[in-house]
């Protein structure tokens, strides 16, 4: 009886060096598409202030009631002037009545309305009239800045080069 000498199994060096450099190209494209974006963050969610203030000012001509917007650095909410003068969140209607938190990294920076700066959770009146005066609200994310400016119409405008 004659004996085969087995050849060695197993993987060579150079082979198990190829599949670790794919292994780690595919988990850099992996972290890379799934990590959030700060810069995209921060202009979906200036796209959604612009446009909740766009749906309020709409809803108060509509309506002929006055509606208001209180932000502070980690969030905002749109509330409604209710006989009496006290302010209620909006239940419905325009976006983000009860209020919206907004994602870390992205927190708001300043208001201002008039050129007048707004203190954090101050009260912006958006009155039922065509004419208001205008408002400001900067949003930042890791240090780049958006401004949402609402003047007769609701427009985002990004700054830092962006």
């Amino acid at each position: 009886m004659s004996i085969i000498a087995n050849p060695a199994r197993g993987f060579t060096l150079i082979e198990l060096l190829v599949v670790m450099v794919i292994a780690a190209v595919m988990l850099s494209i992996a972290v890379a598409n799934v990590a959030p974006d700060s810069r995209a963050l921060l202009r979906a969610e200036a796209e959604r202030l612009a446009t909740g203030f766009r749906q309020a000012q709409d809803e108060a001509l509509l309506t002929g009631v006055t509606l208001g917007w209180q932000g502070d650095p980690a969030g905002y909410r749109f509330v409604r002037r209710a006989r009496g003068g006290r302010w209620h969140p909006l239940e419905e209607g325009v976006a983000e009545g009860g209020g919206r938190r907004l994602p870390a990294p992205v927190q708001i920076l300043a208001v201002e309305v008039g050129g007048v700066n707004v203190e954090p959770g101050g009260l912006v009146v958006l009155p039922p009239t065509a004419s208001q005066p205008p408002v400001r609200v900067v949003l930042e994310a890791q240090g780049v800045r958006a401004g949402v400016e609402i003047a007769g119409t609701a427009k985002v405008v990004f700054m830092n080069g962006w």
